[in-house]
């Protein structure tokens, strides 16, 4: 008996659907898989390496069933792939039984030259007769049934932390971040692509979603201080920070941490253009985020009033780092919560057990175009209720409509 009964979200996480977004158009789906289907034949997957995820899953979602991964290196064998899959070695080849019924799909980028030769050999060798080599050229479409490693094992996880996900569902503050939650999970579920509308994402941490009527007007969703003092974690090469004035905000300080070398050395290059009002409010800081990094060294007795990261999953340790600071200070938190399945979880969980009267909102914001499911920029905001604008109002966005 699941101790939150939630029909909306039980039915995303639950129902078996998806959808087929693409023409075929190549060999694997239009000819072999046909093929196989027909002839009844039991599959194979030769190569355990790179991208053996995204081809179980699309032959998955094409209802083949896969009865084993083989593999020349003996430091496989044994292994299970996307949770049920064995991998077996060359060397059991001569148990497998019937083997004019068998297929196999070779996903290996060695099946060239003396690779392919090598392969073709082992196979024959075992009587397996029927075989296909993927394209390159087709891994792109393929992919698009399939996750990269930001959404590996979602689905198996939603399932098993129904519960959980119900709480978070049941934490959030509005009806429009349970909205975001349900669309967002569906969007994996069914291996679709995320389908409301996205906020602008020139206003990503500060506001939320677009008037329906007035596109660059935009929802308020925290009060802003005019000497906001704004940790910026994960300042990539100063985009944030660029637009954090562009739509007129003001601060005090901003602690702009960016780890990687490069990045961090055109953040510093890009600054330079910032008006000089404004180049003398930022701090910038040359190092990663974790559970152990020493914020008060860098921020002195500076009180925090905004908090943001997009740290490729480190979210979590960085609220860790920071817990006792945030206690203090109580900054508007908005972090990002796309990165690992858990963030739905993990994130909401922290603020829910450390922090004191604050709020919890979703929003989802513009993907990169190389996303096509449009499943990044998820931002979980955890708001003070002393800084909640509890009656919803837009604002006249200053960088453009």
């Amino acid at each position: 008996m699941h101790m939150s009964q939630n029909k909306d979200l039980e039915k995303v996480i639950f129902e078996k659907k998806h959808k087929h977004r693409y023409v075929e158009e190549m060999m694997i789906g239009g000819i072999i898989i046909p093929l196989i289907q027909m002839n009844g034949y039991h599959t194979y997957i030769y190569g355990a390496g790179k991208g053996i995820e995204e081809v179980v899953s699309y032959l998955w979602y094409n209802d083949i069933k896969i009865e084993a991964i083989i593999d020349n290196d003996p430091n496989k064998r044994g292994k299970v792939i996307c949770d049920s899959i064995p991998v077996i070695h060359t060397t059991e080849l001569k148990e497998i039984k019937d083997c004019d019924k068998v297929f196999v799909i070779i996903n290996t980028v060695f099946f060239a030259g003396l690779g392919q030769m090598q392969i073709a050999n082992t196979l024959f060798e075992a009587g397996i007769k029927n075989f296909y080599a993927i394209d390159e050229k087709e891994k792109p479409n393929m992919r698009a049934y399939v996750y990269n490693w930001v959404d590996k094992g979602r689905k198996t996880y939603y399932r098993e932390h129904y519960d959980a996900l119900c709480h978070t569902y049941e934490q959030l503050y509005d009806d429009k971040s349970r909205e975001v939650m349900l669309e967002y999970i569906r969007a994996y579920m069914q291996a679709d692509s995320y389908n409301l509308p996205s906020c602008d994402g020139r206003v990503k941490y500060f506001f939320g979603e677009n008037h329906e009527e007035q596109t660059d007007h935009y929802e308020g969703l925290y009060i802003h201080n005019e000497d906001e003092v704004w940790v910026n974690c994960g300042s990539n090469i100063g985009d944030s920070i660029f637009l954090y004035f562009a739509n007129g905000l003001n601060a005090k300080n901003i602690y702009a941490f960016e780890g990687n070398r490069s990045n961090y050395m055109e953040l510093c290059s890009n600054l330079r253009f910032l008006p000089p009002a404004y180049q003398d409010k930022v701090i910038t800081v040359n190092q990663f985020i974790d559970k152990h990094t020493n914020f008060d060294k860098v921020l002195g007795n500076d009180k925090i009033t905004l908090l943001n990261a997009d740290i490729e999953g480190n979210e979590l340790e960085l609220l860790e780092a920071m817990s006792e600071r945030i206690k203090a200070d109580r900054p508007v938190i908005a972090v990002c919560a796309y990165h690992k399945a858990e963030d739905l979880l993990e994130l909401p969980r922290f603020i829910e057990e450390n922090l004191e009267k604050y709020e919890c909102v979703l929003r989802k914001y513009e993907s990169s175009i190389g996303n096509w499911k449009r499943t990044a920029e998820l931002v979980l905001y955890a708001i003070p209720r002393e800084r909640v604008t509890r009656d919803i109002h837009f604002r006249k966005c200053r960088c453009g409509s």
